[in-house]
């Protein structure tokens, strides 16, 4: 649910940048106060849109898909994916590729920096959930989106990639000790 919970840090932190001037100027502070301003702005009259359900055409940008991998290694694992207190555990490994899409080149630009900002100051929200760990991996160059969708405007795009360690924690439905009957024949349904 890495995705999810990425879409919700952005959504948040764009709000937050929006209602406070001096933590834009803040995570802005290596551009000038004129370019600053123009970005602010910028941000101000910014609606952004999310793409959950990965739809072929859109019409709406800014733009932000998600995509999510997971993956595991048995050196990851702990003995029998026993855990505490009878708790079966699942180490996973999630990458999240976000695709910011948008016509305009500074949209882009603020959008990048407030995503990075936003997973560093919502991070401690990630580790309360049980993410072990949160990392920026990279991003792609900001180039533009050749995939046909736009017809007279160019779109730009530009793929950033957050890494993520989850433990995943299930109860088993009787006491360790016990053996759990498998159903092998299911029941019919009609």
């Amino acid at each position: 649910m890495l995705d999810l919970h990425i879409i919700h840090t952005i959504a948040n932190g764009v709000k937050f940048y929006k209602e406070n001037r001096d933590s834009f100027d803040e995570i802005m502070g290596d551009v000038s106060s004129g370019l600053r301003d123009k970005y602010f702005t910028k941000l101000s009259n910014l609606t952004l849109n999310f793409d959950r359900a990965f739809s072929q055409k859109h019409n709406k940008y800014p733009l932000i898909t998600t995509k999510i991998v997971e993956h595991t290694a048995p050196e990851e694992q702990v003995l029998g994916n026993a855990g505490h207190r009878g708790q079966s555990v699942l180490m996973v490994s999630q990458n999240c590729e976000i695709t910011v899409y948008d016509n305009d080149y500074d949209v882009m630009r603020i959008l990048h920096r407030l995503i990075q900002a936003s997973m560093l100051i919502f991070k401690g929200s990630f580790l309360q959930i049980g993410y072990l760990n949160l990392q920026f991996a990279s991003s792609e160059e900001l180039a533009p989106d050749d995939d046909g969708t736009a017809d007279s405007v160019m779109l730009f795009k530009r793929v950033m990639t957050f890494n993520a360690k989850k433990q995943i924690l299930a109860t088993p439905p009787a006491s360790v000790d016990a053996l759990i009957p498998w159903v092998l024949n299911p029941p019919t349904i009609v």
